[in-house]
């Protein structure tokens, strides 16, 4: 595949993720059949290009002429990143897995927890009418699931976590006094 300049790394990125991602994007139902996006590295590429680097449907079609196949439209670049997250999750999953296991074979009693929550509105509302906060270890699936009225913050202080716990959560939960009360709970350091 002939890569655009911005990719210097890329092929660092993609030894870290499932081995065909070709198959695995046909498998999750992100594609149907292969043609101008001719397989799953373009795929995953198109993804981050639109996520990461803050980027316009536009840009990321006229960023894919660099992939020589005459490019794509906007539109184009839309439908196959409304069919990706069952792709892009399989790769997440992948990723955790392997992140898991290597905090086993190091024999480390790391636990990875991953935080956030979800704001839930009522047809017809002008704003969020509850929030879904949730805990998830990759391991063990849900650890714990709160619901709230508009006003339950997000914090570190939902969810229980053993000593040792590595939580991975959104910037915005990283506050002083969250971080704080999680410390002297000696819950994420020892």
């Amino acid at each position: 595949m002939n890569k655009p300049i911005h990719s210097l790394c890329w092929d660092d990125i993609v030894k870290l993720l499932p081995e065909d991602l070709s198959k695995l994007a046909i498998i999750t139902g992100a594609v149907q059949r292969w043609r101008k996006v001719r397989d799953g590295v373009m795929l995953l590429w198109m993804c981050f290009a639109y996520s990461q680097v803050f980027s316009s449907l536009r840009m990321v079609s006229a960023l894919s002429l660099g992939f020589d196949n005459g490019g794509l439209k906007d539109t184009s670049v839309k439908y196959r990143l409304r069919n990706a997250a069952p792709f892009l999750g399989a790769i997440l999953a992948h990723l955790l897995s392997q992140f898991q296991q290597r905090l086993d074979d190091l024999k480390l009693p790391c636990i990875l927890h991953i935080q956030d929550a979800t704001c839930l509105s009522v047809p017809g509302s002008k704003g969020t009418d509850w929030r879904l906060h949730t805990v998830f270890v990759p391991s063990k699936g849900l650890a714990s699931v709160e619901l709230t009225d508009a006003s339950g913050a997000e914090s570190l202080t939902r969810g229980s976590y053993q000593p040792q716990a590595i939580v991975l959560a959104d910037q915005g939960l990283g506050r002083a006094k969250d971080l704080h009360h999680e410390h002297e709970q000696n819950k994420i350091w020892k």
